[in-house]
């Protein structure tokens, strides 16, 4: 699995564990929780209160915008997924593999929640590579330019600095 470079925005960054993942890179991180940004900002992350389906900052601020673990707790999957490609030239999303029929029970207990939809990424364009057996990337990059979306800022989130690589 290739790591991320660049600008890297981090949706659901919780406590930023994976900012050691990132070294080199300008990571900036969205939750909704103050306390996990509160963690994750001792960690060395920028961070801001904002919510994935509506990020505040304007297209293609970032490189990569991760969702590692998170997507499947978001209420509305494709918005994010569609507000991640907004934001940034890629997505990239980590989940845990789907289970067999028999299992799904356990993972609902173990996850917290059920496994991704992926008719979310119905359109997109989705490179999809399993890791070590337990888990799924999905690599998402929009179909042309940037879904068409207009440019928009929202949120007092500071705007990340340009770093030199």
């Amino acid at each position: 699995m290739r790591v991320a470079k660049g600008k890297v925005l981090e949706v659901g960054i919780g406590t930023g564990l994976s900012a050691k993942w990132f070294e080199g890179a300008s990571l900036f991180g969205v939750d909704l929780s103050k306390a996990m940004l509160a963690a994750a900002k001792r960690r060395g992350a920028k961070v801001c209160v904002a919510d994935a389906t509506n990020l505040p900052f304007k297209d293609g601020t970032f490189d990569t915008v991760l969702l590692l673990f998170s997507l499947r707790v978001i209420g509305d999957q494709r918005r994010a997924i569609v507000e991640a490609l907004r934001v940034g030239g890629e997505a990239m999303v980590l989940e845990y593999a789907p289970l067999p029929r028999a299992f799904e029970r356990f993972g609902l207990m173990v996850y917290g929640s059920k496994p991704l939809d992926e008719h979310i990424f119905e359109g997109l364009d989705v490179q999809v590579e399993k890791v070590a057996g337990l888990f799924v990337l999905y690599k998402v990059r929009a179909p042309g330019p940037r879904l068409g979306l207009q440019e928009r800022v929202r949120g007092k989130c500071p705007r990340p600095r340009r770093t030199t690589s």
